[in-house]
């Protein structure tokens, strides 16, 4: 597997989202990551998110991938003003303690436009059930600019900007025993140029921001802090390891194979500081998938998927009525694929659809990554 990423490499040939997600398994398969500390901690989960984010900004064809680091806090002062003055934004230390904090961000993949708001499929039903045990409050954190602040919500956040004095000091290098890590990352991920400014520059965006959620948990004191999304708030896990509160990631899609977010060739012992508390998971599958994976380190709860008896979700349009009549109607069975960040429909998919017309495929479109798909008008009538 490692000559022929060798030799793709070397030909130039742009690699897809299977041949990456491959790409960074190999490399913490035959490295011994878990043994990467800083100031005498694992590390390799900072640099492990940082290094995929950018081999998917690759595969997306992106001149940034090289650039791109996903920890960074890119609101300026000016937004930062504006954020307070229109949303009446909060300082970190302004928090006002709870027994629960629920994070969320602007551009969540929970999202469903409701007449009443934005309703958040995910974490909204947590909110509603924390009601009833204690305190709590929805929080945005607000760390890179969008159009969607201030949209209304059915259970409206509390929104929370940066400080402008945030630092963290000098950061001591990588410490990898036994074997030369900046080498060997340098040269298996070629692809995205790493050198150790830009592993340095991960880490030190990292602790900013760990620095910042570290600030909201101090003033707000919580119990238990929630959020769906692993990769971007394992600085919120750290600090809130560090400040003894528990953390729980809410599960928001498929936990397999399909994603290095909860697929890891390698887990220390004794865990990652980036990592949570709990996962809450839908169902028992999902739950020994992850057993199996973090050996432990992490403990899964089947929580469930409560949006599914929602009465929300039971709003139906007349047209989609009309959809399911037809598909019951004509078809013996209904396949339902659910995508990623495809650009364009599956070939597989379609070349299937086209043997079996007695069954019905049902493509649903990832709520953030398939954006149109320029030959749906011309696929099969069982599409």
């Amino acid at each position: 597997m490692k000559f022929i990423f060798n030799y793709l490499r070397s030909a130039d040939v742009p690699l897809n989202i299977d041949q990456v997600m491959n790409q960074l398994w190999e490399f913490e398969k035959h490295n011994d990551v878990g043994k990467l500390t800083l100031d005498g901690m694992p590390c390799w989960h900072i640099l492990r998110y940082g290094i995929w984010m950018k081999l998917w900004k690759y595969t997306s064809k992106s001149r940034s991938a090289r650039y791109f680091n996903p920890y960074k806090i890119k609101i300026e002062k000016e937004q930062r003003l504006f954020y307070c003055n229109k949303l009446r934004a909060l300082e970190p230390s302004q928090n006002t303690e709870t027994d629960y904090l629920v994070f969320t961000n602007l551009n969540s993949s929970d999202r469903t436009l409701t007449e009443g708001g934005v309703y958040q499929r995910i974490v909204d039903p947590v909110v509603e059930a924390l009601s009833t045990l204690g305190t709590v409050r929805k929080v945005i954190p607000l760390k890179t600019p969008s159009n969607l602040a201030g949209e209304p919500y059915v259970i409206e956040p509390d929104y929370v900007v940066p400080n402008q004095d945030i630092t963290v000091g000098e950061i001591p290098p990588v410490s990898s025993e036994g074997w030369n890590f900046l080498q060997e990352v340098t040269r298996h991920f070629r692809i995205v140029k790493l050198n150790e400014q830009r592993l340095s520059e991960l880490i030190v965006a990292y602790k900013v921001l760990e620095e910042y959620y570290a600030r909201v948990l101090r003033a707000a004191q919580p119990k238990v802090v929630f959020f769906m999304n692993l990769g971007i708030h394992m600085p919120l896990c750290e600090a809130a390891k560090k400040l003894g509160i528990k953390s729980v990631e809410l599960q928001h899609g498929a936990q397999k194979e399909n994603t290095p977010i909860y697929t890891w060739r390698q887990v220390p012992a004794a865990g990652y500081p980036g990592l949570p508390d709990y996962f809450g998971v839908w169902g028992e599958a999902d739950a020994r998938h992850i057993r199996d994976v973090f050996n432990g380190t992490v403990k899964p709860v089947v929580t469930g998927y409560e949006w599914l008896s929602s009465p929300l979700n039971r709003e139906i349009t007349d047209d989609c009525v009309k959809v399911i009549r037809r598909i019951r109607d004509n078809y013996d069975t209904i396949a339902l694929y659910t995508l990623q960040n495809q650009k364009e429909l599956p070939k597989d998919i379609l070349d299937l659809a086209n043997r079996t017309p007695n069954t019905c495929f049902v493509i649903r479109k990832h709520p953030k990554w398939s954006n149109g798909f320029s030959d749906s008008a011309n696929v099969a009538e069982n599409v």
